[in-house]
This record gives structure tokens, C-alpha cells and sequence, in this order.
């Protein structure tokens, strides 16, 4: 995305998608993105509580079985990573 910022790419959102196999990021167009009803208006997407403990903002073992064959595995330094503030 900051690429696609320094680029002067606007109306883009960062999106993972795989490329021969593997997951990478893409700047891709709001609209081609966002679904809308008949009004224009966002319908909000939604994270399927099987796969996010929104509780404790926490990725489950169920997701991690879902995802390990795309991302492969996963290691208790991402799983359970504490969020540092920014300090650019």
C-alpha cells in the first residue's frame, strides 16, 4: 500500500491475493473490492467467529487449520505478537 501511496494511487485497498500459490499483496480498486446493495450503499463484510476471537483479537486454532495449507504454519511469535505503538 505504500507503493501504491508514493505511486499516487488513490480509491485502492490492500488486499492479499494468490499468486501461483502464494499469498501476496495488492493494491486493488475500492469497487472491485466493496460490495454495495442497490442503493450504492457498503455492506459491511464480517469475520466468521470460527476463524477470530474478536474477545481477545486473537486468530483460533480452527483458522489456524483453515490457513496453514495456503500460509503454512504459524509460530507463537505471530500467533500471540503484542501490538507495539507506532514510534515512526
Amino acid at each position: 500500500m505504500a507503493k501504491a501511496c508514493i505511486n499516487g494511487e488513490d480509491r485502492v485497498v490492500g488486499c492479499p491475493v494468490l499468486t501461483e500459490g502464494v499469498p501476496v499483496a495488492r493494491a486493488l480498486p475500492v469497487n472491485e473490492v466493496l460490495v454495495r446493495d442497490e442503493t450504492k450503499t457498503i455492506i459491511p463484510r464480517t469475520v466468521d467467529p470460527r476463524l477470530y476471537d474478536a474477545a481477545n483479537y486473537a486468530i483460533t486454532d480452527t483458522a489456524l487449520e483453515y490457513f496453514r495449507p495456503i500460509f503454512g504454519e504459524i509460530g507463537d511469535a505471530y500467533r500471540n505478537a503484542a501490538l507495539e505503538p507506532y514510534r515512526g
